[in-house]
């Protein structure tokens, strides 16, 4: 059974009621991300975590920013009021909101500027037994189509939108972002080893219409150790 809690150097991620507990994968995606907006000249004003869960993109996109205002939205009742625990027991409370609402019917005034979202991906065949875990990880109450219209719905004309999949489902969920008319800008391949098959797949659009750039990322060397580059992104977090 996983722990009741994760504990990062910053802040601490409570997990018991949120079907979908921390993973490394969403860990690395976060970190990633939390990198990405330091690189840049200015950090992003709105931002909308799509599916919070536990809250853990928006608390690591916190952490890596001073005034970056952060929305997490998720349907599932036990995980807004477990984000919304985990936002006010944080040092950036001030800037966290948790929402207790589907993307589809969340209704708003505002646009933002970066948009996330660790969505789930699998099919109706492959569930378990536990209800709480299934919706966190099961596509039924967010299609593909519906995720790529609410990102087009609420995304800025310069806003970019950062997204993590397996590799089969990205590539379809990019020909749903097309008929949005949002585009591939970048993509970031995630092994867990070198020869190993691609495990996920972080993918940025935006409406600007470019050749994407393509990277990869490796999670652990050959002898099973983290890799150099997991361990620097993940180094102002894991403890």
């Amino acid at each position: 059974m996983p722990n009741s809690f994760f504990q990062f150097k910053q802040f601490r991620v409570n997990q018991e009621r949120s079907g979908m507990k921390v993973t490394t994968d969403a860990c690395l995606f976060g970190a990633w991300l939390a990198g990405k907006i330091m690189d840049e000249e200015n950090e992003p004003q709105h931002v909308l975590d799509i599916g919070t869960g536990t809250g853990l993109l928006a608390l690591m996109i916190a952490q890596a920013t001073t005034n970056s205002q952060i929305e997490g939205v998720d349907f599932n009742q036990d995980a807004h009021l477990e984000s919304e625990e985990n936002f006010s027991a944080s040092p950036w409370k001030k800037r966290l909101v948790s929402i207790h609402s589907s993307i589809q019917e969340f209704s708003t005034k505002k646009s933002y500027d970066l948009i996330v979202c660790n969505p789930p991906f699998f099919g109706k065949n492959l569930k378990g037994k536990h209800s709480k875990k299934n919706q966190a990880i099961h596509a039924d109450h967010l299609t593909m189509e519906e995720l790529s219209e609410s990102v087009n719905r609420l995304l800025s004309d310069k806003g970019t939108a950062w997204i993590l999949y397996p590799e089969w489902e990205m590539k379809a969920f990019s020909k749903w972002m097309e008929k949005s008319e949002l585009h591939l800008n970048e993509q970031i391949l995630v092994r867990n080893k070198a020869e190993a098959p691609v495990f996920r797949m972080m993918a940025g659009f935006s409406r600007e219409n470019i050749p994407p750039s393509n990277d990869e990322l490796l999670i652990r060397q050959e002898d099973g150790k983290y890799s150099d580059d997991f361990s620097s992104l993940l180094e102002e977090y894991y403890l």
